[in-house]
C-alpha cells in the first residue's frame, strides 16, 4: 500500500491501495480528515462508493462537514472502474453459474458479498487503527449501481452501517432485482417470528435510509450507444423518481428503520451524481 496527498477542502487527505485478491481489481481507498480534531467519542464515517469521481466533486466544496470522508475506488492505471464497479456493486443472483452485467455480458457481476467483507473486514479496521472514529455514527452512501449496492448492504448486513444513502439506485437491474428484495425485507421484519431480519438491538440504535432521485432520470433497457464519440439520442423510458419513492414508502415499514426521500426535479441521472455528494454530507449531520 502506498499513501499520497492530493488537493481537498480537508486537513489531510491519505490515500491507500491495495490489490484485489482475484489479481484483477486495484483498489484506491482516500480518506479525507476534516480540519477539526475528531470529538471524544470519535468522527463519524462516511463510506463513498465511487471514491474517484465523489473526491473530484469533493475538490470543488468550499466546506465539507467534520466527518471522516472515504471514498472506495480504483487505481485507474490499472482498473477500468466500468468494469470493477459492474462486479464490486452487484449482488450474485446464482452461485452454480458465473454472474453476468444484464446490459454488458462480457462484463463479470456479484461481486458485491466480496467487497463488503473487504470494506468490513479490512478498510473499517485499518481505519479505527489509523483514526479515532464513532462506532455507531458511520454511513455508506452510493449512486447508480453504488446505490444497488447500499441497499443490498441495507438488506443483507442491516446492522453493518447506520446510515444507507442510496442515489439513483438501479431499480432496472436483472428484472427489478432490488425491488423484489425491497418487498422481501419489509415483508420478513414485519411478519411474526420474521424479526430475524433484524439483528438483535436493531431499534436500540437508530437507523436511517435516505433515498433521492431526480426528476429527469429515466429507466431504459439499454445502455447509451455512441458514434464517432457523440451518444446518440435514446427512446423515451420510464421515470424512475416514482418508482424509488414507491420503495421508500415500502422500507418506511420497517421497525426502527426512518426513511427519507428528496427528489431533485431538476437533475437527470449525470447530474445526481454531482448533486448528490454534497447532500450525503448533509445526511450525516442528521443524528
Amino acid at each position: 500500500m502506498s499513501e499520497t496527498q492530493a488537493r481537498t477542502p480537508f486537513r489531510d487527505v491519505q490515500v491507500w491501495h491495495e490489490q484485489a485478491a482475484d489479481g484483477i481489481h486495484a483498489w484506491e481507498v482516500r480518506i479525507g480528515v476534516p480540519h477539526a480534531p475528531p470529538p471524544p467519542e470519535g468522527y463519524p464515517v462516511l463510506f463513498m462508493l465511487d471514491g474517484n469521481a465523489v473526491f473530484d466533486i469533493l475538490a470543488d466544496q468550499v466546506a465539507v462537514p467534520d466527518v471522516l470522508v472515504v471514498g472506495l475506488g480504483y487505481q485507474m492505471v490499472l482498473t477500468d472502474p466500468r468494469v470493477a464497479r459492474a462486479y464490486d456493486y452487484t449482488p450474485a443472483l446464482w452461485s452454480d453459474r458465473a454472474n453476468f452485467d444484464p446490459r454488458i455480458p462480457e462484463r463479470r457481476a456479484g461481486g458485491a458479498d466480496l467487497f463488503l467483507d473487504w470494506v468490513q473486514g479490512t478498510v473499517r479496521p485499518r481505519l479505527a487503527r489509523h483514526f479515532s472514529v464513532h462506532a455507531h455514527r458511520q454511513g455508506l452512501y452510493g449512486h447508480s449501481y453504488g446505490g444497488l449496492f447500499t441497499l443490498h448492504a441495507l438488506f443483507d448486513r442491516p446492522a453493518a452501517f447506520d446510515r444507507h444513502i442510496a442515489v439513483s439506485p438501479s431499480v432496472w437491474w436483472n428484472e427489478q432485482y432490488i425491488l423484489s428484495r425491497a418487498d422481501a425485507f419489509a415483508t420478513r421484519c414485519l411478519t411474526p417470528g420474521g424479526g430475524a431480519a433484524l439483528p438483535e438491538g436493531w431499534e436500540r440504535q437508530p437507523h436511517r435510509l435516505y433515498l433521492a432521485a431526480g426528476g429527469q432520470e429515466q429507466w431504459r433497457p439499454k445502455p447509451a450507444e455512441f458514434v464517432a464519440g457523440q451518444m446518440q439520442a435514446r427512446p423515451q423510458g420510464i421515470p424512475t423518481l416514482p418508482i424509488i419513492r414507491d420503495m421508500g414508502q415500502v422500507l418506511a415499514r420497517v421497525p426502527g428503520l426512518a426513511v427519507d426521500f428528496r427528489g431533485f426535479p431538476e437533475c437527470d441521472h449525470r447530474a445526481m451524481l454531482h448533486a448528490s455528494v454534497p447532500y450525503a454530507l448533509d445526511c450525516m449531520q442528521d443524528w
